[in-house]
């Protein structure tokens, strides 16, 4: 074998770095259904991001939030808890600057005394509401000035009345 550069960038070493990812993440599933989410956010607030990528932390920690509430609230005894792994994608497939949320999350989750239960429905309109919510609730940290980060809020909640948009349609067939 040649020389590698050992960048995940490079296209060689790249494979090899989701590859070994990839199986060590297998190691961590639980042998159950999964389902295969997307959470993206409108163009308007693309831009912050770019601007300040250290804030693109906010993006995984918002859309796991808007699982598990959704999750637990489905009983609130329970609180069911799924399992969630998610991966951040910054590019959309024409190369653009688009960052979104890939997530693989367990059908089902844990509760406070029930071992496992299987939940056949996701509510993606649901998941979209509470990701529009999560989002806009650290607006003002994103923009910097309260006056512009009220006025884009008003905006979005207006013209997107029915959250961002999540795709949780996909069911997995294989983990890897």
């Amino acid at each position: 074998m040649g020389f590698t550069c050992k960048s995940r960038f490079c296209t060689s070493c790249g494979k090899v770095y989701v590859d070994n990812w990839i199986d060590s993440m297998l190691l961590k599933l639980i042998n159950v259904r999964h389902r295969h989410i997307v959470f993206t956010m409108p163009e308007e607030l693309r831009i912050y991001f770019g601007k300040n990528r250290n804030k693109l932390k906010i993006l995984p920690q918002c859309a796991a939030k808007a699982v598990t509430t959704w999750m637990r609230d489905l009983n609130k005894s329970e609180e069911f808890t799924p399992g969630i792994v998610t991966v951040i994608h910054t590019f959309g497939r024409d190369l653009k600057w688009n960052p979104h949320v890939h997530m693989m999350v367990t059908e089902g989750g844990t509760g406070n005394n029930t071992e496992w239960r299987h939940i056949r429905h996701i509510s993606y309109l649901s998941l979209g509401k509470r990701w529009q919510k999560l989002l806009l609730d650290h607006l003002e940290e994103l923009v910097g000035k309260k006056s512009e980060a009220k006025k884009l809020k008003n905006k979005l909640y207006r013209d997107k009345d029915k959250g961002f948009y999540v795709h949780a349609k996909t069911q997995i067939k294989s983990a890897k």
